[in-house]
């Protein structure tokens, strides 16, 4: 049986929705087949981001979005990008994806309820996820 990381994702309308390959895309860094990457998640949460050794990431608005990721205007979310040595494609630039936190919650209530469903062992991080986003009001 083949299973795929972005197995979570597949019931929902944004699946296959271009508009959000790129969220989705930073997601999946934060998952493997059979365990949640919690500490991803708190940094990511507590820190206002995280990312990964070739250029993805989520982050909260900072100083050096404009030097960084050509946005020069504060905005109220997280920033989801994929830069061009991720998705291979130099011509397009970086993937850019800005949500609130509240356009966040319905992903990560697909990622939990994923995992609820394979926890057997009670090992996937499933329940920590869900601890730490009803801190952070993500879930």
């Amino acid at each position: 049986m083949f299973i795929s990381l972005y197995e979570p994702f597949s019931e929902q309308d944004y699946a296959n929705d271009d508009n959000h390959a790129t969220v989705i895309n930073c997601l999946v860094h934060l998952l493997s087949i059979d365990k949640i990457d919690v500490r991803g998640f708190e940094m990511w949460f507590k820190d206002g981001h995280v990312g990964g050794d070739i250029a993805w990431g989520i982050s909260d608005w900072d100083e050096y979005m404009a030097e960084d990721h050509n946005i020069h205007e504060k905005f109220d979310g997280y920033l989801f990008y994929i830069d061009a040595d991720e998705h291979v494609d130099l011509s397009r630039g970086e993937d850019q994806k800005i949500l609130t936190k509240e356009e966040i919650k319905p992903f990560i209530k697909s990622i939990i309820e994923h995992y609820l469903k394979i926890d057997i062992q009670n090992n996937t991080g499933v329940w920590n996820l869900i601890w730490l986003s009803k801190d952070f009001g993500f879930y």
